[in-house]
């Protein structure tokens, strides 16, 4: 190759990656990179070689295996340990770390800090109902469910307060919050 067509392969080369199609392909080749390294990175983690652990199982083995959860001994076993104070307890810390996931997301949703002051410590921000009623929705539905409706909805009707603004509205607007006047049983 002489040296007029290497230059000229390389101006060809180099407009490439500078038009839009040439940095979409850059972009997957590095998103491609990130994967492989993020898979890496979990096949060592403890759940990856539990999955690497299951896909290796011979078919006999993941059968016999899914005909005993599904038969009443297996049930009875699965249920045994869904009340032991062992599941009892994964079970709390994985509802608790839900919970987190899910408050944290509608922090960031509603602005992550208090609409009428700016405070913006977490700790001390609440979820506040733009028409009051939250307490009659919590209890109705429940939290988890409330939460997951807020961002549903995409956080309409609700506003971040701190806990003193919170306070200071319900005082203005002499808001209920007392649940058991307002409640009927279904």
């Amino acid at each position: 190759m002489t040296t007029k067509d290497r230059a000229k392969q390389l101006a060809t080369h180099k407009r490439y990656r500078d038009s839009a199609k040439g940095k979409a392909t850059k972009a997957r080749y590095e998103a491609s990179a990130k994967r492989k390294k993020w898979k890496l990175r979990y096949r060592k983690s403890a759940h990856g070689k539990a999955i690497q652990l299951k896909s290796q199982r011979s078919p006999k083995a993941r059968v016999r295996r899914r005909l005993y959860r599904h038969s009443p001994e297996g049930k009875a076993s699965a249920y045994r340990y869904r009340h032991s104070t062992k599941g009892k307890a994964k079970l709390a810390k994985a509802q608790r770390a839900q919970f987190k996931r899910l408050r944290q997301e509608i922090l960031v949703l509603l602005g992550n800090a208090c609409k009428r002051c700016g405070f913006d410590d977490a700790r001390a921000l609440q979820i506040d109902h733009i028409r009051g009623g939250g307490a009659l929705e919590k209890k109705k539905i429940g939290t988890h469910t409330m939460y997951r409706k807020i961002i549903r909805d995409g956080g309409i009707g609700y506003q971040i307060l701190c806990a003193n603004c919170n306070w200071i509205k319900r005082a203005e607007i002499e808001e209920e919050h007392d649940t058991r006047k307002h409640v009927k049983s279904s």
